[in-house]
């Protein structure tokens, strides 16, 4: 047996074991060069971290995001969800201890593939390049969602030098200081343009280019660096490797089959494998009666704007109880056993397009990209933008589709403070600023160094 399996149990305890940093104890060490032998262990290892990106994006990061911002009504029975609902979560949640724990373990693995990968002598250099690039793009995507969730966002401050979170570039067990929110950026930047550069276009169920060119239009928005941002959607747009759902199959996007819309993506493949129990253990209201999550009155009625099922989006929404002291409007949208769960996919991109082309003034190209959207949204025509419409009403009318479009999935707190950080400084998310300190998560206590820094406690 190959003792890379106990490198990844190691691993896998590294946090929970070691108050300081995020490594396993060096008692506990296993030589690289008896854990990584061949090009297999590479993968194997690679793998490993793929796995716990498929147990952090299984609803529990989105889940984070969703509850701090408007679409949901006051969690069901959870202390923990309603300490984040309240935006004044404590150094002890537990959730939020946990997934803590996870972007860090899949950020190690990471790093250790690539701090080892020259161990073997027989590995061509495009595959020790691609074993790299992979190992980037999700060391990118975790410190995002890491920093989104722990830091205020990029434009907080005019030079971004506000507090972010630690940059863990190496296995170095060293205590570190967190780093600002700019340099956060940086690094994730830089290792996405590496991604970018040598990922392949297709690569099965793992990352590609197009992964990486799609992350990089989300962090670019949220930069507000426009012109990069679009160029980055309009690789992958151009990239005739994705089709947008029909206008019945979209509001099947969470499911267990192909779906052509998906850039990247985890997979559950049966009863037995799940990776999307954050979603079905807290939405799913078919086989509960009393489901966690409930939606906001706001958003269903969003959905009946223009007539009952005018909207299709309507059918991600039921009132249960009517009439009844616990009435409650109840989301279809996750109703599965299990399914695939789509992290990056072609309806975030056009939805970010359009925004995009709205503020940079391009407002043909801006009404086409969201009327891709609207057509398929509304069983009439009725809804179609055409050129009357002024450069706030499509902006209004892009923010408004992008929320019922993405509803539950993650989106909605970052979109509003972008907003907040760039265009609408008193924007108020549920009736707290976006600039609130009770939107930054409180780091686990097990994330205490004499050189680190917690984030103020008080909620809005």
């Amino acid at each position: 047996m190959r003792y890379i399996y106990i490198l990844i149990f190691l691993c896998s305890l590294s946090i929970s074991c070691n108050k300081s940093d995020l490594s396993f104890p060096p008692d506990n060490q296993i030589l690289a060069e008896d854990a990584i032998q061949d090009a297999d262990d590479l993968q194997q290892l690679l793998n490993s971290a793929y796995d716990v990106l498929a147990n952090t994006y299984n609803g529990n990061c989105q889940n984070l995001k969703t509850l701090m911002a408007d679409n949901i009504a006051a969690p069901n029975n959870n202390y923990d969800y309603m300490e984040l609902y309240n935006r004044n979560t404590l150094y002890f949640n537990g959730t939020i201890g946990q997934y803590y724990q996870q972007p860090y373990i899949a950020i190690y693995r990471c790093n250790y593939l690539i701090e080892n990968i020259d161990l073997v002598e027989s590995l061509t250099n495009a595959a020790a390049v691609r074993l790299i690039s992979e190992a980037k793009f999700i060391r990118a995507l975790c410190h995002y969602d890491l920093v989104n969730l722990f830091a205020h966002p990029f434009g907080y401050t005019l030079d971004n030098n506000h507090d972010g979170i630690i940059i863990k570039n190496s296995t170095d067990p060293s205590p570190l200081p967190r780093s600002t929110v700019n340099q956060v950026y940086e690094f994730i930047l830089s290792d996405l343009e590496y991604a970018s550069d040598n990922l392949p276009t297709t690569n099965g169920n793992y990352a590609t280019k197009y992964s990486a060119d799609a992350l990089l239009a989300h962090i670019y928005f949220q930069m507000n660096n426009l012109e990069y941002a679009l160029s980055n959607c309009n690789s992958v747009i151009n990239s005739g490797q994705f089709i947008l759902d029909n206008d019945s199959l979209f509001l099947e996007r969470f499911r267990s089959s192909g779906n052509l819309e998906v850039i990247f993506g985890t997979i559950s493949t049966s009863n037995f494998d799940i990776r999307s129990s954050g979603f079905t253990n807290n939405y799913r209201s078919d086989v509960n009666d009393n489901p966690t999550f409930r939606a906001s009155s706001s958003i269903f009625e969003m959905t009946q704007e223009y007539g009952n099922n005018e909207d299709r989006r309507s059918e991600w929404f039921e009132m249960k109880n009517i009439g009844l002291e616990n009435e409650f409007i109840a989301i279809n949208k996750f109703n599965k056993d299990y399914f695939n769960v789509p992290i990056l996919h072609l309806t975030q991109i056009y939805l970010l397009r359009a925004e995009l082309h709205a503020r940079l003034g391009n407002i043909s190209q801006a009404i086409d990209d969201i009327n891709k959207i609207i057509s398929r949204a509304y069983l009439t025509a009725s809804q179609i933008v055409d050129s009357s419409v002024n450069n706030q009403e499509l902006l209004d009318i892009i923010n408004r589709e992008r929320q019922l479009e993405l509803c539950f999935e993650g989106d909605r707190l970052l979109a509003l403070k972008q907003r907040g950080a760039f265009y609408e400084p008193d924007l108020e998310i549920r009736n707290a600023l976006w600039n609130c300190d009770g939107f930054l998560l409180q780091f686990p206590a097990t994330a205490q160094t004499s050189l680190f820094v917690q984030n103020p406690p008080g909620g809005c």
